[in-house]
């Protein structure tokens, strides 16, 4: 009884969250471009996006395809290889690419060598080249950040935990797309060639286990707001304010596009993710 009775509560919180906000037109099984089906309305759309064209972890920049060094990927596989057993934290790659990246200036996740933004500019300050600046950040040297370290032992352990039910989950039940289920949304990103691939902006979690658990293709949402055109760099938040140059701005870009993570996580996380 109480169980239902929570069910039904968490539904009505769901109802009301999404009750005046646009539903994405779902576009997963029409042969679209995303760009075209994004421009024909107003309202978001969700596409089926093929896992080598998504990036996850914002500047990071990080592949989801099996053979990534993203440690949600290199977490899940590790749980996958343990026929679905449970790792402590301790003992975990989680624990391990926690302990050993963390970046302390905006150059150690923008990848851009030699410096040349603030040295004492914290990280969490930057969303990206083309995204607006955040707020007051938190100092990641004294309480870490969701993508790099360090972390407490209890917040890892939630962490470790959550990806492991989140496995269980969509691998007994698959994964719907909905407003009770979450969505996965996503920055269209264009180069000059008209190419795209995606970063994600939230679901970065489900995107890194559906490509574990062998899908090709992901289900992301994207918003007109959300298109950013390497034709536009000189319209950037960063690029206008002085931050970056064009030209900075476009190598973070062209490095995302890639799939190249800041050369400090590839040479640190790289040679120890196999140790």
């Amino acid at each position: 009884m109480k169980l239902n009775r929570y069910k039904n509560i968490l539904k009505k919180i769901f109802q009301l969250l999404f009750k005046n906000k646009k539903q994405p037109i779902d576009c997963r099984y029409k042969n679209t471009d995303p760009l075209k089906a994004v421009k024909s309305t107003n309202r978001p759309i969700m596409i089926n996006i093929p896992v080598e064209k998504i990036r996850i972890n914002r500047w990071l920049a990080l592949k989801i395809t099996n053979n990534s060094i993203h440690p949600y990927v290199a977490t899940i596989n590790e749980y996958l290889n343990n026929n679905y057993k449970a790792i402590s934290y301790k003992d975990s790659i989680l624990k391990k690419y926690y302990d050993f990246y963390k970046p302390v200036k905006v150059d150690d996740i923008l990848g851009l060598v030699p410096s040349i933004v603030e040295d004492e500019m914290d990280p969490l300050h930057y969303s990206s080249p083309w995204g607006p600046l955040r707020g007051k950040p938190i100092n990641p040297l004294n309480y870490g950040y969701q993508w790099w370290g360090p972390r407490t032992k209890e917040w890892g352990s939630r962490e470790l935990q959550r990806i492991h039910n989140l496995v269980n989950s969509i691998n007994s039940d698959g994964f719907i797309p909905s407003p009770q289920n979450g969505y996965i949304e996503g920055y269209l990103l264009i180069d000059k060639s008209n190419n795209y691939f995606i970063t994600i902006e939230r679901g970065h979690h489900r995107a890194a286990v559906l490509s574990c658990l062998g899908y090709n293709e992901i289900p992301v949402v994207i918003n007109k707001d959300r298109v950013v055109k390497e034709e536009d760099v000189l319209k950037w938040p960063t690029v206008k304010m002085g931050m970056l140059t064009e030209r900075e701005a476009l190598k973070v870009f062209e490095r995302i596009k890639k799939g190249i993570p800041p050369i400090k996580l590839k040479n640190i996380w790289a040679d120890n993710i196999s140790k």
